[in-house]
């Protein structure tokens, strides 16, 4: 058992992985990663594969959204993946069911499960170990976003001292607004689709996302390099999801290494307006959460890319937006001792 694990916060994480390995292309960022949106739940690729692939990349800390219902099992293996890399991951949780799912339960029943998933996962690895609750999938949730349903578990989540990761669904940013305004104290983390199924595209609510975000100091938004990597079949880390991981890996390679140089120059330029409006909200992740995603000959091309993105962006804004905004949000990674 691992009943009452101590927590400990590390200024200079420990690394329990090997050093940073692969080479950075000219002109791209060459600094440390934070990344904040890998979808973990309870893949066992994440300790074979995922967790050497980030310190062979120096992503030096990265929020994980593990899925939880109260199982001894949840905390476990949340446990294993801090262990194998202490210092390193802020935890983040959900049920691990899926937005639909969660949209359904949505009300008592889903406040139900994760108070129980929190005291589980606090009986086993301590009071300071879990960050945050998300994503949460409200893009998929048949309810207005100021719905009162909505708002039992962000109470919980104030309550507790949760940060929370939030995908609302394009044209809806009044409604999230109103939301979000009512936790001024609650860390929000959000993205957004960069096109949706009804033709919506991220470009429609920047502005508006823009002025949101001047608003709500609370608010910090995550672009992550799935919605920066369109092709014809939708984002590729999940478009060959059909497929075996080695033929999934494949295609996405043939994918990603012919539309690479478009996909770059049209993800900076969408972007951009929100960096240079909010250098100091603006983080990155990858969004990945397919067994293939996690080949390495995948997670090299993803995290080169991000690197090339972010080095497409005002100098000034590079660190932070690499590491130092979710540093300074989310603090260092985990240890239990």
């Amino acid at each position: 058992m691992l009943a009452c694990a101590a927590v400990v916060v590390s200024l200079a994480p420990a690394r329990a992985m090997p050093t940073a390995t692969v080479d950075v292309a000219a002109g791209s960022y060459a600094g440390p990663l934070f990344s904040v949106s890998e979808k973990v739940n309870d893949n066992p690729r994440v300790l074979t594969k995922l967790l050497p692939n980030m310190a062979r990349n120096d992503v030096r800390s990265a929020v994980l959204y593990f899925g939880a219902e109260g199982r001894a099992d949840d905390a476990a293996f949340i446990a294993r993946v801090i262990k194998r890399a202490p210092g390193v991951i802020v935890p983040f949780y959900s049920t691990g069911r899926g937005g639909a799912w969660e949209g359904r339960e949505a009300g008592p029943r889903l406040l139900k499960a994760y108070r129980a998933a929190l005291a589980a996962l606090r009986q086993e690895l301590g009071t300071k170990a879990i960050k945050g609750i998300g994503e949460i999938e409200l893009m998929t949730w048949r309810m207005p976003h100021d719905d009162p349903r909505i708002m039992t578990l962000l109470d919980f989540a104030a309550k507790n001292g949760l940060a929370v990761m939030l995908h609302p669904r394009l044209g809806q940013l009044e409604q999230f607004e109103a939301l979000v305004a009512k936790y001024p104290t609650t860390v929000f983390l959000m993205h957004m689709f960069a096109r949706d199924q009804y033709g919506k595209v991220f470009e429609d609510d920047r502005d508006a996302l823009i002025d949101l975000m001047s608003r709500r100091p609370n608010v910090y938004y995550t672009v992550d390099v799935d919605h920066m990597l369109l092709g014809d079949r939708g984002g590729l880390l999940y478009a060959f999801a059909d497929l075996p991981p080695d033929r999934a890996a494949r295609a996405f390679r043939a994918a990603f290494d012919t539309g690479r140089e478009s996909m770059l120059a049209a993800s900076l330029a969408k972007y951009l307006p929100l960096v240079q409006a909010h250098p100091d909200r603006v983080m990155w992740g990858t969004e990945m959460s397919t067994d293939y995603s996690y080949e390495t000959s995948v997670y090299d091309r993803v995290i080169a890319f991000a690197r090339a993105w972010i080095g497409g962006l005002p100098a000034s804004a590079q660190e932070g937006v690499a590491y130092g905004n979710a540093r300074r949000v989310l603090g260092p990674g985990v240890t239990l001792r």
